[in-house]
């Protein structure tokens, strides 16, 4: 909402910050980089999206967030590239 708000951020900027977020704050002991995309994948099936990536490809993008190596701006090009209409 924040980046919606503050940013006048599209669904996929949302989408690419609400991942990030959870993903690379570690806000939970265990199961991070889980919540971060069943949280990704609802959010964009809600608005009537859905990832193009197999699942070889989300788990490194949330190892790559979850590292420090990617950031919000990188992460929102993976997912720009790969969100689809339901």
């Amino acid at each position: 909402m924040n980046a919606a708000a503050y940013e006048d951020a599209d669904l996929v900027r949302q989408a690419a910050t609400l991942f990030w977020g959870v993903a690379a704050n570690h806000a939970f002991r265990d199961g991070n980089k889980r919540t971060a995309v069943v949280i990704l994948r609802s959010f964009l099936n809600l608005n009537g999206q859905d990832l193009a990536l197999n699942e070889e490809d989300i788990f490194q993008l949330a190892i790559g967030v979850a590292e420090s190596r990617l950031d919000v701006d990188a992460t929102e090009t993976t997912l720009r590239a790969a969100v689809v209409t339901l």
